[in-house]
């Protein structure tokens, strides 16, 4: 479990309608399973109508093809501090989440205010690796590793986003994990995920949680990788997985 603040910057926030408009105040940041999320919105200087309250927006892969952005609480109309305390996303399909701020006008006048969003946050899970690989087919499957080996201690499940590149004929792709006391001697790979189908030339997907049972004091994650064409292909792979 780990407690995490993000400050948020002030900003001038001007609107003239009452449809919402969602402005992100923080970066991207790996989508680990909350345990508990609030903001503290502060709103000042405000003219007209204005009115805001927090949200959020996840992406199942990569950020520039993220979801629609989601509110968390009630419209704020008051200014000065306010707490906004809801109930955390659910985060097991996305790997990529960032905060923000609705606002609007309450009626077609303009409305601005000085708006400044805190976010706090208490989540459980990290990111175990990150890498590119290059799909030529040596075997099939072919298993790569994904990971480095990290500590299994306290780890019970797994979650991966991949973007393949360049596919041509059949592929199916699977996470897999391995456990290890000697990281020379480690156990034979087991399934993580399900077998995902990729049917796209370019295709980026998320496996999803998966419930692990680690039997070692180390864990590694791999990807299987399957040609179902009759053809060889030089696709690529670009992989990121988070331990929780």
């Amino acid at each position: 479990m780990c407690q995490k603040s993000t400050p948020g910057s002030p900003l001038r926030l001007s609107c003239y309608q009452n449809t919402e408009r969602f402005h992100p105040t923080g970066s991207w940041m790996p989508a680990t399973p909350f345990d508990a999320l609030e903001y503290n919105l502060l709103i000042s200087a405000k003219v007209g109508n204005f009115r805001a309250r927090p949200g959020y927006q996840l992406a199942a892969v990569r950020p520039d093809e993220s979801s629609v952005p989601v509110v968390f609480g009630s419209l704020v109309t008051a200014e000065g501090w306010t707490r906004v305390v809801g109930t955390p996303p659910n985060v097991d399909s996305s790997f990529f989440w960032r905060p923000g701020v609705f606002y609007s006008s309450s009626n077609t006048s303009v409305a601005q205010a000085d708006v400044q969003l805190d976010t706090h946050y208490v989540t459980n899970g990290r990111i175990a690796g990150n890498t590119s690989l290059n799909l030529l087919p040596v075997e099939k499957p072919m298993v790569l590793p994904v990971t480095d080996w990290f500590a299994a201690v306290g780890v019970s499940a797994v979650k991966s986003a991949v973007q393949i590149t360049n596919r041509l004929y059949g592929m199916e792709v699977q996470l897999l994990v391995r456990w290890a006391n000697d990281r020379a001697l480690p156990t034979t790979w087991e399934a993580a995920s399900s077998v995902i189908t990729v049917t796209n030339q370019n295709e980026g997907f998320n496996t999803g949680k998966n419930g692990v049972s680690p039997t070692r004091i180390w864990g590694q994650l791999g990807l299987s990788v399957t040609y179902t064409g009759s053809n060889p292909e030089n696709a690529t792979a670009d992989v990121a997985c988070i331990v929780m």
